[in-house]
């Protein structure tokens, strides 16, 4: 099932603001970095495991901080590469993701040859993109995959409705993870 949300600024720009911007105080950024670390990272890697099964080379596509693509190659000790649009994810990726390579570019041209990974997978990003987008996004993930294509898209699961609602009403954001 495709997911329209044309209305969202998938921009790099907005992204860049997003990845540069601080989340409140430094100890609120070390809570939400160990929340990501321990929680969000090791939950994704177990889920990519368990649908994806162990391989040699993994592709996380909009890959952030990296949390979850370090994870997996800590247990899995597969290549694991990481994409990113902006330069700040990039660097972040690259910060926490030291054991796997992070690398600039895009996902609707995926700078890979045909069936260079065993799993590509992706979490959070495609309902980023218009549903002409998402089919380019479809089609690239499985043109450089040769076994499995995961895509995980957040739903309105009471984690998420928490997230949102902490966002928007105690942080005061609006936008990405917050409308």
């Amino acid at each position: 099932c495709l997911m329209l949300n044309s209305e969202h600024d998938n921009s790099i720009e907005m992204w860049q603001k997003y990845y540069s911007s601080k989340r409140g105080t430094p100890i609120f950024e070390k809570i939400i970095h160990f929340a990501r670390k321990t929680y969000f990272g090791g939950a994704f890697m177990k889920t990519v495991i368990k649908l994806g099964g162990k391989a040699q080379s993994y592709l996380e596509t909009g890959v952030g901080t990296g949390q979850t693509l370090e994870r997996l190659q800590i247990a899995t000790n597969a290549r694991c590469v990481g994409i990113e649009k902006t330069p700040e994810a990039q660097k972040l990726g690259k910060e926490h993701a030291v054991h796997c390579e992070i690398i600039l570019g895009d996902a609707l041209a995926l700078p890979f040859p045909p069936k260079q990974f065993d799993i590509s997978y992706s979490l959070g990003l495609f309902e980023h993109f218009s549903l002409e987008e998402q089919k380019q996004f479809l089609s690239e993930q499985a043109r450089v995959t040769k076994n499995k294509v995961l895509v995980e898209v957040p739903f309105k699961s009471p984690h998420m409705i928490t997230i949102m609602w902490f966002n928007r009403n105690i942080r005061g954001l609006r936008g990405v993870w917050a409308d």
